[in-house]
């Protein structure tokens, strides 16, 4: 082994970086014990390995999270830590099953139109369109994946807890008491876990909040392709509840926080964080993300909430202040399940009551506002120069007065990146010069000579469309079979 390290030193540096793609951390590890040289040389790209963690608050994730962050050496290489809100969904595969009668006591049905029912014996159910039947491979393939992610669906806990020891939503199904005990127990080991690791780590660039919802065990999708949206929105809370809390017992530092922003979607609602603003505040621990420059925040109001009259939308505005030091903002109406909406409201604190004094760039995604209210959020952002729009509704206002404010002298703003801008009952904006996905970028003295749009109806349909059912499932091409999810 020390022979072999030496050689690969000797190489010239293209093909021994070349070399070291190939190899593996444990591999690596071995070669860096046996030769110093190789070791010094290696050093620099062996810790890059640890810039990027990623836990699902299991417990192995975890614990390998704590002895990383405590490591000498690499814990120090460590920049992004990704929490992910993991769901695992076998409906999916228990509804191909079901479709064609594989789930039934004796076995496969001979006719694939028929269901069985443990009462009536086999029943005939419609035909769908464009449903082949499955092949005994796919059959047995099906049977694999749903035995790999039933286990772990049994296991996965947070929800059970977050249902009936905090009291944020309704309860999925009946939990016994040793069942509560059991999940509070390891909860409080998650969270003990949790904030060890952060204590270690001390400070963060980036400390990032994912959902992931898996169908087939290798394949993950966004969280509105959840069967049980409700359920998906529930382990969202719960792990934005824990990752919150041991920021707030470890104190440690974190430069930009994305809470559920980007590509796989999800949301927490303003109740969730209207009990995390009053607890900060009672305990004194308000200044907990002063050092927070960049924010994205994803919101929603399920209707469940708005039911139950537990929604606080002035909260959302509650926590923004406390990230005063906000130069990066970024506010996601994201819709998960059933929800209400009267996303106005959350914009509308925001805009009343939250201050930012450095803020330079804001983007703001599907949310339903009122013009006054994003005047004055301009208004009161004194130092803010880029501004993105993304499938933005006015619920009063027509975008007149707002794109005056945007050109005139009075306000800071350099550049205004919009697209899909609608008028109250989705009538859609179209601008000049827009590309082909309808955005558009106006800047410097452009934006200063007025902005000229022109109102339609001819894409009202098929935008509506996207709104409301979002992009189809992502399901492998050897699983036959289709849908489509909620989400924007």
């Amino acid at each position: 082994m020390s022979g072999l390290a030496s050689s690969l030193y000797l190489l010239p540096p293209e093909l021994f970086e070349f070399i070291l793609e190939d190899l593996g951390d444990a591999e690596i590890s071995r070669l860096r014990l046996t030769c110093k040289n190789f070791r010094d040389r290696s050093h620099h790209r062996f810790r890059s390995r640890f810039t990027c963690r990623q836990t699902d608050l299991s417990t192995n994730s975890l614990q390998r999270l704590i002895d990383i962050s405590g490591h000498e050496q690499f814990g120090s290489a460590i920049r992004t830590v990704t929490v992910v809100a993991v769901l695992y969904d076998t409906a999916y595969l228990h509804g191909l099953l079901d479709y064609y009668g594989i789930s039934s006591p004796s076995g496969p049905s001979d006719n694939p139109t028929l269901k069985y029912d443990k009462w009536r014996g086999p029943q005939r159910i419609p035909e769908i369109p464009g449903i082949k039947e499955l092949t005994s491979s796919e059959v047995a393939q099906v049977r694999w994946e749903q035995s790999l992610l039933s286990p772990l669906e049994a296991e996965q806990h947070g929800p059970k807890v977050l249902e009936v020891g905090i009291g944020y939503g309704v309860g999925h199904r009946p939990v016994g008491r040793t069942d509560v005990a059991e999940e509070e127990e390891k909860t409080r080991l998650c969270r003990t876990m949790l904030t060890l690791a952060f204590c270690q780590l001390g400070r963060l660039q980036s400390l990032v909040l994912e959902a992931a919802v898996y169908k087939v065990a290798a394949v993950r999708l966004a969280a509105y392709n959840c069967t049980d949206t409700g359920l998906m929105w529930k382990k969202a809370s719960y792990v934005f509840h824990e990752v919150m809390t041991a920021i707030a017992e470890s104190r440690m530092t974190v430069d930009q926080l994305s809470i559920y922003g980007g590509p796989w979607g999800c949301s927490v609602s303003s109740d969730i964080l209207h009990e995390l603003v009053n607890c900060w505040r009672d305990q004194n621990r308000e200044e907990i993300l002063d050092a927070v420059k960049a924010l994205a925040l994803c919101v929603s109001e399920p209707a469940m909430v708005v039911a139950r009259g537990t929604h606080h939308f002035s909260s959302i505005a509650g926590f923004l202040a406390l990230c005063p030091n906000v130069e990066e903002l970024e506010i996601h109406a994201y819709r998960i399940g059933p929800s209400a909406s009267r996303f106005q409201h959350i914009f509308e604190a925001v805009a009343k009551e939250v201050r930012f004094s450095g803020l330079l760039t804001c983007t703001l995604k599907g949310l339903q506002l009122r013009e006054i209210d994003l005047i004055h959020f301009l208004e009161n952002n004194s130092r803010l120069a880029n501004l993105k729009l993304r499938n933005v509704t006015l619920k009063q206002g027509s975008w007149h007065e707002f794109f005056r404010c945007c050109s005139s002298r009075v306000v800071a703003l350099e550049m205004l990146s919009i697209q899909r801008l609608y008028i109250f009952r989705n009538e859609l904006l179209i601008f000049e010069n827009e590309d082909e996905n309808g955005v558009i970028s106006i800047q410097g003295e452009e934006l200063k000579r007025g902005i000229n749009f022109r109102s339609t109806f001819h894409r009202r349909v098929w935008e509506r469309l996207c709104e409301d059912y979002g992009p189809p499932y992502c399901v492998p091409d050897r699983l036959r079979f289709d849908g489509i999810g909620r989400g924007s």
